[in-house]
């Protein structure tokens, strides 16, 4: 009797154990997870940090934070109002491991990231949806395309796509991606002279719906396709668009474009791309950038 007395003292002490033991972990603050993000390796050759994460709540193992911040050498990638689940069983395997959503203004991403003990990132099948204008504006490698032309272009629509497989060592500038998606409703709205008045005026050039896939060329290197078609209307297009840009991660890009010409081409724009552009064939002309770095 004593024996199975102290059997089942033991299993209840061992149960309460347990209890309390998850009870301080599941209680564990989301402000612990920057500090997760340093202790595994997440940082630059300087001790920088990559990843920063702003004004958390919640539990580390569900939590929000208002504002996250991706740095890779000058260029950087702002996320806001996002929301994580932690993978607790990835935590066996010496990994951190989050599905991540960010519903915050002005466009969403939501998929799985992994970081492991090496400070190397992994992500699956994550979608995102953001302004064009929005990808312009941030420090990401190959945006300084866009803003290179002229401070008044402004790009419109919306563009959405799936990253299939990325793999990011960031401490070796390596980079492994796989991604494809859309530009609805393009447009690149440019300061050109109104045909009846001689102002400048922001006049938008419609480009219709561009497909896009962004793939590794080498570890520190990727090449982006555009392809775009003619609308279905005629008069939906102004420009049909082709392009192909290699991108480094330090910054460089050379970028080819090939514009071809339609029916609701403005005057004004054919006479600028005869001017600035190589022509190819009739209606057709090819334009290149260069950005060689700092």
């Amino acid at each position: 009797m004593t024996k199975k007395r102290t059997s089942s003292w033991r299993q209840w002490l061992l149960f309460f154990v347990v209890v309390c033991l998850f009870s301080v972990i599941w209680s564990v603050p989301a402000s612990l997870l920057p500090r997760l993000l340093t202790w595994s390796g997440v940082n630059d050759h300087n001790g920088n940090a990559l990843v920063e994460v702003y004004r958390t709540r919640g539990r580390l193992w569900a939590g929000r934070a208002e504002r996250v911040q991706v740095h890779n050498n000058q260029q950087t990638l702002l996320l806001e109002n996002v929301e994580w689940q932690l993978r607790w069983r990835a935590l066996l395997s010496a990994q951190l491991c989050l599905k991540i959503s960010s519903d915050g203004a002005p466009g969403t991403v939501e998929g799985d990231v992994c970081v492991n003990s090496a400070g190397e990132f992994t992500a699956t099948d994550m979608i995102f949806e953001l302004p064009a204008a929005e990808l312009v504006s941030t420090q990401l490698t190959g945006a300084a395309l866009v803003r290179s032309l002229d401070n008044s272009v402004q790009v419109q629509g919306m563009v959405s796509g799936t990253v299939e497989e990325l793999h990011w060592q960031p401490n070796q500038q390596h980079l492994q991606i796989n991604a494809r998606g859309l530009w609805t409703d393009a447009a690149i709205a440019l300061q050109l002279p109104d045909p009846q008045t001689g102002r400048m005026r922001m006049q938008a050039i419609r480009l219709h719906q561009l497909p896009w896939r962004l793939s590794s060329r080498a570890p520190d290197q990727v090449f982006l396709q555009i392809h775009g078609t003619p609308a279905v209307a005629a008069d939906a297009v102004d420009l049909v668009v082709v392009a192909q840009s290699d991108i480094w991660l330090d910054g460089r890009f050379l970028t080819r474009l090939q514009v071809t010409l339609q029916e609701s081409t403005p005057q004004i724009l054919r006479d600028i791309l005869m001017i600035i552009a190589e022509p190819q064939q009739t209606g057709v002309y090819q334009l290149v950038w260069r950005n060689n770095g700092a």
